[in-house]
């Protein structure tokens, strides 16, 4: 990957410089993949019948390997480009094109609440902190 950013298009040298941060959602690691833990996003209609027939407040999202690696950099020290640049040098041509999988990934996060792109590197990212390995 490792592009030069002069090749690159002015609207997409803004989102690889741009810092992901993950929304305060908890989180952990499950066979060395993370598992995000986040409240559903319920009507009304939607909470009554949940109320009448139950089921979970949560959603638990497992993603792969590649997503596990954009969520964990995803703490405001590391661009969208340090992310591709990362997976570029982990997955070589099986994610090529790597920023098209990157933007992908993203944009469900993003669209879903669970992360923000920030145009500068934020005053305080997130702490660096060891997650919990479930092992089943």
């Amino acid at each position: 990957m490792n592009a030069k950013l002069d090749d690159v298009d002015t609207k997409l040298q803004k989102i690889f410089l741009a810092y992901p941060v993950r929304a305060p959602v908890r989180w952990y690691r499950k066979k060395g993949t993370a598992v995000i833990v986040y409240r559903k996003n319920l009507s009304m209609f939607e909470r009554r019948l949940q109320g009448a027939l139950g089921g979970p407040d949560d959603v638990r999202r497992t993603m792969d390997e590649k997503a596990t690696i954009i969520w964990e950099m995803s703490d405001g020290r590391h661009t969208v480009k340090d992310i591709c640049d990362r997976l570029y040098s982990e997955y070589k041509e099986e994610i090529e094109p790597v920023f098209e999988y990157v933007h992908k990934v993203l944009v469900v996060f993003l669209e879903r609440g669970l992360m923000r792109l920030e145009k500068d590197r934020p005053v305080r990212p997130l702490p660096v902190r060891k997650q919990r390995v479930l092992k089943r």
